[in-house]
């Protein structure tokens, strides 16, 4: 559906219209009414959502047919309607990934940090607040995580503890594709992750949550998320999102599997079987400045012996756009 712009009785061609957004009258015309049919960011995210689910519901439902056959009901969404379909290839259009990376491209350059210091924004008429901390039932077991290797035994390894938190309070970087306004840190995972290796492994965690690879691990690239002491995802976005997602499914064997496990981690099994949605998660006690530099490293950082290698796509993602201008008049 093509952009309607009527402003006081006269229809602005693009570059009026541009001319106009660039006087700052972009809220004044959303608010009157006079923009139609122009997607906001918090509508792409609601849509890519809703699909996402689709998705976790539609494989589910495929899953239990290959089982069993598919039972009276199976394949049919509320009030008898068939559950909707959406293929990865049509989640997410160039118009909105561009529209992503601009986003990503202001936050990375101030913008998130204006934000963390207000403790809040307000973004398409949408008020985002950021999680308080101490949120959910801290255990007395934990140990070390490790984000780097170096010769001798050295590298980046910070102390834990286990944690059980409601899913709902845990704000992964990315949702189905989608950046996640509610978290806070996004110069942690700046990269966008609409790739489909991300939103197939997001999906796997939903529809198969594997527990080996949900609970104990000496490494962050497995194991329970990590998180700081808001719950905001450091390491694990895939992971937590996939289990946010699955709750929202009705898929049970997450939850099930925890409860059996709860002992190993400093839990009851009544524990957590009397939360609603609980999520396993390791915190680690840092500042966000320690955040977002643990979620830059990645699972390479294992395997290089300290010599981390460049990767020219990942750097040029985290360099602020003064930074790129610059660079580009060198000579």
């Amino acid at each position: 559906m093509a952009c309607e712009v009527k402003y006081k009785g006269q229809t602005l061609n693009f570059q009026e219209f541009a001319e106009q957004l660039h006087n700052g009258l972009l809220d004044e015309f959303i608010a009157q009414g006079v923009i139609k049919n122009v997607p906001t960011i918090k509508s792409i995210q609601d849509a890519i959502q809703e699909q996402s689910a689709a998705r976790v519901l539609s494989r589910q439902q495929g899953e239990a047919g290959k089982a069993g056959g598919v039972g009276e009901g199976m394949g049919q969404g509320k009030q008898g309607k068939e559950a909707p379909k959406a293929s990865k290839e049509e989640v997410i259009s160039p118009e909105a990934t561009v529209a992503l990376d601009e986003e990503t491209e202001a936050l990375v350059s101030g913008l998130a940090a204006e934000r963390r210091a207000k403790g809040k924004y307000t973004a398409d008429g949408v008020t985002y607040t950021r999680n308080e901390k101490g949120q959910g039932v801290l255990s007395e077991q934990g140990g070390e995580v490790r984000f780097t290797s170096e010769p001798g035994g050295g590298g980046v390894v910070v102390p834990f503890r286990y944690k059980l938190v409601e899913a709902e309070t845990v704000q992964p970087s990315h949702t189905g594709g989608i950046r996640n306004p509610n978290f806070f840190i996004p110069e942690a995972q700046p990269k966008n992750r609409n790739d489909q290796a991300s939103l197939q492994a997001e999906d796997s965690f939903a529809t198969n949550p594997r527990f080996g690879e949900l609970g104990e691990d000496n490494t962050a690239y497995k194991g329970a998320p990590v998180v700081n002491d808001r719950g905001e995802v450091i390491q694990g976005n895939n992971r937590a999102a996939g289990l946010k997602s699955g709750y929202k499914s009705n898929n049970p064997k997450y939850k099930q599997d925890l409860a059996n496990n709860a002992e190993k981690f400093g839990f009851t099994k009544e524990q957590v079987e009397g939360m609603k949605n609980p999520m396993l998660v390791r915190e680690v006690v840092v500042n966000d400045q320690k955040a977002i530099e643990l979620g830059n490293y990645d699972v390479k950082d294992l395997e290089t012996a300290g010599k981390r290698r460049i990767d020219p796509i990942a750097l040029a993602a985290r360099l602020p756009l003064s930074a790129k201008e610059s660079l580009a008049t060198l000579s």
